[in-house]
């Protein structure tokens, strides 16, 4: 896979509100109480971003927890599924667009994992896991 990131910065403007971007060595879900790779603490302003996540998974989890910020201000009242689906599917826009940051690669193209589940960044021309071929 190749290596490329979201560039995440320590700040993000939603509407009128800046949220402050942390990277704490541990979250618990407000309201479950279980481990997460991230949380949006609205009337905080701070999202939070699992301290040991890989960059391809950081990314993720931030857009992740923007959509909820975002979703927070505009009153969308997105399901979490949805929140995850879209997330993923503006990755791959970003991705496929080259609106991320590649760091070893001259092409590359996001694909979606069977079933849907998840986004996987491949150089074009590479093997993904389900055994396709990423192609221009």
């Amino acid at each position: 896979m190749s290596n490329w990131r979201l560039l995440i910065p320590e700040q993000l403007k939603v509407g009128g509100l800046v949220y402050e971007i942390t990277r704490p060595e541990s979250i618990v879900d407000e309201n479950d109480g279980e481990p997460c790779d991230g949380q949006t603490l609205s009337g905080l302003q701070s999202i939070q971003l699992l301290a040991q996540l890989s960059k391809q998974n950081e990314s993720l989890t931030f857009l992740h927890e923007m959509l909820h910020a975002v979703d927070d201000f505009a009153t969308l009242k997105l399901t979490e599924d949805e929140v995850r689906r879209l997330s993923q599917a503006l990755l791959m826009v970003f991705v496929n667009n080259e609106l991320i940051e590649c760091l070893d690669c001259d092409e590359w193209q996001a694909v979606a994992t069977p079933g849907g589940t998840g986004v996987t960044v491949v150089a074009l021309g590479e093997p993904t896991s389900a055994g396709q071929v990423a192609r221009d």
